[in-house]
């Protein structure tokens, strides 16, 4: 629900190409989709900032749980904020 309420508040039909290039563009023959950003974070009216917390706890508490785990060479993951 909240990425449906970001997405209404902020969210853009996403392109194909490239900006550097000067072919981004929205075709929808290739892809038909829009997108919303989480991170950096929507302004808080936007969406449930409830919600959002609890997406940032899940990807934390996933985090730790990778970095516990017996795996190799698994690199310190960041911290995930919004």
């Amino acid at each position: 629900a909240d990425a449906v309420a970001v997405g209404a508040d902020c969210g853009f039909e996403s392109a194909v190409g490239s900006v550097n290039f000067g072919t981004a563009r929205v075709d929808t023959d290739v892809r038909r989709s829009r997108q919303c950003s989480i991170y950096p974070p929507p302004r808080n009216a936007a969406g449930s900032v409830t919600e959002r917390d609890g997406l940032v706890s899940a990807v934390n508490g996933l985090r730790r749980e990778l970095e516990a785990a017996a795996l190799p060479a698994l690199p310190r993951l960041a911290p995930f904020e919004t």
